[in-house]
Order: C-alpha cells, then structure tokens, then sequence
C-alpha cells in the first residue's frame, strides 16, 4: 500500500496537482471500500491498483490478475 501512495503521489505531483491534502489513511480507506465490490465481481483473482492520468487528473485503476 505504501508503494501504492508513493507512486500516487508522485503523479500527483508531476501533473501539477496538490498533495499536502493526500494522507496515505484516506488513499487506503478509498482502496479498502472499493475491494467488497471488486471481490464480489471478480472472486478471488489478485487485484492491484495502478496510477492512471484520466480527463487530466491522477487516479487510481483497479487490475485484476490472474
């Protein structure tokens, strides 16, 4: 999770949007009430989450594995 943050970031970061507001508790409150959903939809199959610039702001993208 914490690779996760660090990466969100630094997106963040590079396309020139605030990140004294991003707290790496909220990133993964966000994370955790996205996966019931994921879990229902997809099962067991691994469920990463990549930094993606989407309509001009950073956000993050769930990946199912496997």
């Amino acid at each position: 999770m914490r690779a996760l943050y660090d990466r969100y970031v630094e997106a963040r970061r590079k396309n020139n949007e605030r990140v004294d507001n991003v707290k790496f508790e909220t990133l993964q409150q966000s994370v955790d009430k996205m996966m019931p959903k994921l879990r229902e939809k997809h099962g067991n199959k691994a469920i990463d989450f990549d930094v993606v610039l989407q309509d001009g702001k950073v956000g993050l993208k769930p990946k199912v594995r496997g």
